[in-house]
């Protein structure tokens, strides 16, 4: 999982397959919604933490978690939200 350790609240998530280099990754990577491409193409720029971390930070991201792998959310007021516009793209991609 990553996350920028300064950023107070997350404005997107997403659920990909878990990495198998890190044994307890749950596929769930988290972002502020200031990164550019640079920034986020940079490896060094990101960091493992455990889930309990992250959510001690944004707890709004608690009622997501058990979402399922291609999940994508975006922040809208207090709360994530679906990502419709991901969610669309990838059920045409999986044919759906």
């Amino acid at each position: 999982m990553e996350y920028k350790i300064y950023a107070k609240t997350t404005e997107s998530a997403y659920r990909e397959e878990p990495d198998n280099n890190f044994p307890n990754d749950s596929g769930w990577r988290f972002l502020a919604g200031t990164e550019d491409n640079d920034y986020t193409n940079s490896p060094d720029n990101f960091n493992v933490f455990e889930l309990n971390t992250v959510c001690n930070y944004d707890n709004a991201i608690l009622p997501i978690l058990e979402s399922e792998i291609g999940s994508s959310y975006i922040r809208k007021s207090e709360e994530m939200v679906l990502d419709d516009i991901i969610k669309e793209n990838n059920d045409k991609f999986k044919g759906e």
